[in-house]
């Protein structure tokens, strides 16, 4: 059957990633460990003041993803691809270079 999905654990830190991989768990979790989607997280449930800032940082960069999304696209309830589907249609508008010589890698936070 359906299992419920779970909160993140009291350590937990948000790793770095690339952007798409960022905006599929913050809007459709982690289903191989049944973690909820990110965006349900609250900051008190981070364990420590960096992983607090770390999510406001976090959660500040997808609602900007939200909002560039072109009107009437963004859907609670849309599936894994649906969301993936809406990042396509804005990634272009994200793309920034790493800046004062750091190393980036393509698309990572």
């Amino acid at each position: 059957g359906l299992q419920p999905l779970a909160s993140l654990p009291h350590d937990f830190m948000i790793p770095n990633m690339t952007l798409r991989k960022a905006w599929q768990y913050w809007t459709s979790g982690n289903g191989g460990t049944y973690h909820r989607p990110w965006r349900y997280t609250l900051s008190e449930e981070m364990g420590d003041k960096k992983a607090r800032d770390r999510l406001k940082r976090f959660r500040k960069i997808m609602l900007a993803i939200q909002v560039a999304l072109p009107k009437g696209t963004w859907k609670d309830t849309a599936t894994f691809q649906e969301h993936d589907a809406m990042f396509d249609t804005v990634k272009a508008s994200f793309e920034f270079p790493s800046g004062m010589g750091l190393k980036r890698r393509h698309g990572e936070l």
